[in-house]
């Protein structure tokens, strides 16, 4: 679905610029614009705010950036096999003591590191 918005939003300065030597074409001898041609002009307007409204909220639904709390995990390779990247919602990088809690564990190697 992301690819075809993409694709789309890609398209809309081609559909843009096809519009504007359309209406030059149509534009009269005296270099006026008719008002049938201001009105279709207008709501080809309207209809690409429309088009890109709808094209960046399809983009932000679909978005998996992850979300508040989240930690990515980057892509890594494990036994020749690639493992792509992915988002996690505990932080990899504390370790747990024995008691469970992520807090104690800088701790408990400050106290080892003391001679006795």
């Amino acid at each position: 679905m992301i690819i075809v918005i993409r694709v789309l939003l890609l398209l809309l300065p081609v559909v843009g610029l096809l519009f504007w030597i359309r209406a030059r074409a149509r534009r009269s001898a005296n270099g006026e614009f008719s008002d049938e041609d201001v009105k279709h002009l207008r709501l080809g307007l309207v209809g690409l705010v429309v088009l890109l409204l709808i094209a960046g909220i399809g983009i932000r639904m679909t978005d998996t950036s992850g979300g508040e709390g989240e930690f990515y995990i980057p892509a890594r390779v494990e036994n020749g096999k690639t493992i792509p990247g992915h988002f996690v919602t505990e932080d990899p990088d504390k370790k747990p003591d024995e008691e469970g809690t992520a807090e104690n564990a800088d701790e408990g190697e400050n106290s080892n590191d003391s001679p006795s």
